[in-house]
């Protein structure tokens, strides 16, 4: 249907360029950002459950791993880039690069909780145990992780000075991602471990049973609800925009 008026100049106008296409794919990644950002927050959180079986330990992970997000981003604005197709695509995968480093220092913990004696415990107060097993984290697994973002940093660097311009502002993402990510690790996470970790728990495959039956009951649960709401009328949409339940 002619929305335009009869008169209207616009009716002599026509297309000399096809970057429209590109225009739409750009839109799409940007709009898919965020969704992939959810989505991948919470499997994320769902294996981090499962692995650690503990309630704070999880709370920990993911409070460390908020605050990375929160800071890549806040460097985004600070250096005037837009939200394009590459930022889009790096928001994805920033869950995925930044959960391994904090799950490693609470590995240790957790490890660090299984080598020491009962006679150690019983003689310390709960504040000491933690800072005693966060103390330990870190030096057991404090270098590996510093190690292992050094050599993706060097890395993400050669990448940075290519002439073609979404590697290099993937290079620029990846180090700086890498930057926070050891830097939370090393900080915040060492100090909630500290303040508020687990003093007595040690893990075990009942604690991991456990925490993978409730998060198979909350997936379970999440899609049901969702399929419901689909049947109801409520358009849920996935990844590319379209229907999740069509």
């Amino acid at each position: 249907q002619d929305i335009l008026s009869a008169d209207s100049p616009l009716h002599s106008m026509f297309q000399t360029s096809e970057f429209w296409t590109k225009v739409m794919m750009e839109v799409v990644a940007v709009n898919s950002a965020l969704y992939g950002l959810v989505l991948s927050m919470i499997i994320c959180v769902m294996a981090v459950a499962v692995f650690t079986g503990h309630i704070v330990l999880l709370l920990i992970v993911v409070v460390t791993i908020i605050a990375m997000i929160c800071c890549v981003v806040g460097i985004f604005s600070l250096a005037g880039w837009e939200m394009g197709a590459v930022e889009a695509v790096s928001l994805s995968i920033l869950v995925g690069s930044s959960v391994d480093y904090c799950v490693h220092i609470v590995e240790g913990y957790i490890l660090a909780g299984k080598r020491m004696s009962q006679q150690c415990i019983n003689s310390q107060t709960a504040s000491d145990i933690r800072k005693q097993r966060t103390s330990q984290a870190v030096r057991h697994i404090g270098v590996a992780i510093v190690c292992s973002a050094l050599t993706t940093i060097i890395a993400a660097v050669p990448l940075t000075q290519t002439y073609i311009q979404p590697f290099a502002k993937f290079g620029s993402i990846l180090l700086i991602n890498t930057t926070v990510s050891m830097g939370m690790t090393l900080t915040l996470a060492v100090a909630l471990l500290a303040m508020f970790g687990p003093a007595h728990y040690k893990g075990g495959w009942k604690a991991h049973l456990i925490a993978f039956i409730v998060v198979a009951g909350i997936i379970g649960a999440a899609f049901l609800g969702l399929y419901i709401a689909s049947t109801q009328g409520v358009r849920i949409p996935g990844p590319s925009g379209n229907p999740l339940f069509s």
